[in-house]
């Protein structure tokens, strides 16, 4: 009796890993969750990302459909409620430079001070515009001199150099600075 039992289960394990082979061979984008823990059955679902000519914006989610029994021996319900992540990416290659412009005795009285970081889009498939903040403090005091949004349009596995040049005049410009360069937008996928 043990051995039939045995037999039935290794059956119908393979039913049903061959019906998500074919699934996945038709769709290789589906996720499929094969234990439901609705009313503790045994199902198979299948959820899809939106259509490309869909808006990520619009949050209705799709009609429930059923796919005949001869495509697939259980039903599958395909939902498209997108719950959109970062893609990721790399922050790198801070970088500083100050240089003074113009000197009154000894006393610079124009300094130019440029503030750089690299993003490397680390996304396999999906670009899109990156924002970062790029802030001018005083080094001593870390008081807030001038801030910048710098945004780049960074293709899938590529990079971009977010830069901005700040000009400090007068007396304040007889200091040290330091940059702080902080990520804003970052782009999405489901």
């Amino acid at each position: 009796m043990k051995t039939s039992t045995f037999i039935i289960l290794i059956v119908f394990a393979m039913i049903v890993i061959s019906t998500l082979i074919i699934s996945i061979s038709k769709n290789p984008q589906q996720t499929i969750t094969l234990f439901s823990t609705k009313e503790n059955s045994l199902s198979t679902e299948t959820q899809t990302s939106p259509p490309p000519q869909q808006s990520p914006t619009n949050s209705e989610p799709y009609q429930n459909s059923k796919k005949d029994s001869s495509e697939l021996s259980q039903s599958t319900d395909q939902t498209a409620n997108c719950d959109p992540k970062q893609i990721p990416y790399t922050l790198f290659d801070f970088q500083k430079v100050q240089v003074c412009l113009q000197y009154q005795q000894t006393t610079c009285i124009e300094k130019q001070i440029t503030c750089s970081a690299k993003i490397k889009n680390l996304d396999l498939t999906q670009g899109g515009e990156f924002t970062v903040k790029i802030k001018l403090l005083g080094e001593q005091t870390e008081d807030l001199i001038e801030e910048f949004l710098v945004s780049e349009t960074i293709q899938p596995k590529q990079e971009e150099t977010f830069l901005h040049q700040f000009q400090v005049t007068g007396i304040q410009a007889d200091q040290e600075f330091s940059c702080s360069i902080i990520t804003e937008k970052i782009p999405t996928k489901c």
